[in-house]
């Protein structure tokens, strides 16, 4: 993908402050992108469908990173051109210069000028102090002209599963007060559009969950099949909105920073397994082959494997503990983790250690992790990695305080036994994503 080099010179529309990372930031409107228009010979503003929203992702310069992503993007565009199942860049371009109804200096600021009201809690739970959040007012994004910043117009997706949990959790939280002391101020709080969208969102989204959680697993097939893998999927990177057109949620994939492309030229030219996008949604097999691949050569096999361990206590571990403090899923792993979990676990993790040694000594490895030659594509390392973190990301949203699931109901014992075969910590009894479609639950 060629970035367009240019930048409309006129009136600054974006500015609102959406977000950040350490990529750069979210502004909303987008600031626009200019294209050359070879009948013209002349640069013209991109156009973008007027009944649609969208943002900016303004990264702070453009490095083989920024490249990478568009390319991959450009990709997951043909697998779905109606951005179904991801949300994909419309375009994108070079900042250039400041726009001119802004202050002629090499830094461009936006700001949001919302303020949270928020209350500070004592220890004894009383409240300590209410008033508006003045950290607030340092969220800002700063757009250096000097370094050519990248500007990506994508569509708006709403809010990420995270917020959306997040949003409910405040939403609760202030009804509760409001009950306790009957203050007028909650009222006006819980007034707050972003309570009232995400209300509306929540119950549809767990109303019809079956619905939604099919098509993230038949988005995942697509980029499976076409031996593209995400390798980030985590609530930060699922986006959730309503749809006022069609009447329902769109539930969608973003950011495809860390994805790749499986193909022949990537896969022979691989030379070094590194670690990538989340650790806590990451499987056993990864930081197993991590460590392998680091010290085989240069340290002991018990450094190995006690690396792997420390790897795994960190990491894997703790999703399974964090899993068995909710008393609704004690069907969940009770043949493989009970409340000696370590102990439990580490015979598994030294019996994936050992088959993984052999992959790499038998230099078979490769073959495994990408799902190439006698392993079957959709079952390599990299692929159950995206299903192991979907597992995990579903686990997240719906395991909270204020969701409750009767496990009673043979609906809900399905859905928890198709998670189990999704974060199963042995890849080889985990599900592939051909498998989850298979599921009882959805049939």
């Amino acid at each position: 993908m060629k970035i367009n080099q240019n930048l409309k010179n006129k009136t600054l529309k974006g500015g609102k402050y959406l977000g950040s990372g350490a990529y750069g930031c979210v502004v909303s409107p987008p600031l626009p992108c200019k294209a050359y228009n070879k009948k013209t010979k002349k640069h013209s503003t991109i156009k973008l469908n007027k009944n649609l929203k969208y943002v900016s992702k303004i990264l702070k310069y453009e490095d083989e990173d920024s490249k990478h992503e568009l390319s991959i993007s450009d990709k997951i565009k043909k697998i779905d051109p109606s951005k179904t199942y991801f949300i994909t860049y419309e375009s994108a371009c070079k900042i250039k210069k400041v726009p001119k109804n802004r202050h002629n200096t090499t830094q461009v600021e936006f700001r949001n000028s919302n303020l949270s009201y928020y209350d500070e809690i004592n220890n004894n739970g009383t409240i300590k102090y209410s008033g508006y959040n003045n950290n607030d007012k340092k969220k800002r994004c700063l757009i250096d002209t000097s370094i050519d910043p990248v500007n990506i117009i994508m569509p708006y997706g709403g809010y990420d599963l995270n917020d959306l949990k997040n949003n409910m959790y405040e939403y609760y939280y202030y009804t509760n007060k409001y009950e306790k002391y009957k203050d007028k101020k909650y009222v006006t709080i819980l007034k707050n559009n972003k309570y009232i969208n995400s209300i509306k969102i929540y119950d549809l989204l767990t109303t019809h969950f079956k619905y939604y959680f099919k098509n993230l697993i038949i988005g995942l097939s697509k980029l499976h099949k076409n031996r593209i893998v995400n390798l980030d999927i985590k609530t930060e990177n699922i986006m959730v909105k309503y749809d006022s057109r069609k009447k329902k949620l769109q539930l969608r994939y973003i950011d495809f920073g860390m994805s790749q492309h499986l193909n022949e030229s990537y896969c022979n030219n691989y030379t070094n397994i590194e670690l990538f996008g989340t650790p806590e949604v990451l499987p056993p097999e990864i930081f197993i082959c991590y460590v392998i691949n680091k010290y085989n050569k240069i340290k002991s096999e018990s450094f190995i494997v006690n690396k792997i361990y420390d790897y795994c206590d960190k990491y894997v571990y703790n999703i399974y503990k964090d899993i068995k403090e909710y008393n609704n899923i004690k069907i969940l792993y009770n043949e493989t983790i009970n409340d000696k979990t370590q102990k439990k676990v580490n015979p598994l993790i030294m019996t994936l250690y050992d088959e993984i040694n052999k992959y790499f000594k038998s230099k078979t490895i490769l073959n495994y992790y990408f799902g190439l030659k006698n392993v079957k594509s959709i079952n390599g390392f990299l692929q159950k990695t995206d299903v192991y973190s979907l597992g995990i990301a579903m686990y997240e949203y719906l395991m909270n305080e204020f969701i409750v699931i009767d496990i009673k109901k043979p609906e809900n014992i399905k859905l928890y036994r198709l998670l189990k075969k999704m974060i199963h910590p042995d890849h080889n009894k985990r599900y592939n994503i051909e498998e989850c479609l298979k599921d009882p639950y959805f049939n």
